[in-house]
């Protein structure tokens, strides 16, 4: 069970590689989150894994565009010297 998105890509490739044989994996997540869903999971999958994205209906909540990008700063700084 993960608690963020980092959580959530680092434990979907464990299953994905315990899978062996899979090179393509499907992400579904909210549109206003997607960007940082995209970055997050290309940096834990890297190339060896071909990835489609797509995402549900807008949602419209007050300040979540802020929120979001602060989000994806603290991810690009995670991630940042690996």
């Amino acid at each position: 069970m993960s608690l963020d998105t980092i959580g959530n890509a680092v434990f979907t490739r464990k299953i994905v590689d315990d899978l062996k044989g899979i090179s393509k994996i499907f992400v579904v997540s909210s549109c206003y989150h997607m960007n940082r869903v995209r970055f997050i999971f290309d940096m834990v999958f890297g190339s060896n894994y071909q990835i489609n994205y797509d995402h549900c209906h807008p949602f419209n909540e007050k300040g979540i565009e802020d929120k979001e990008y602060t989000s994806l700063e603290s991810a690009q700084k995670f991630f940042k010297n690996i």
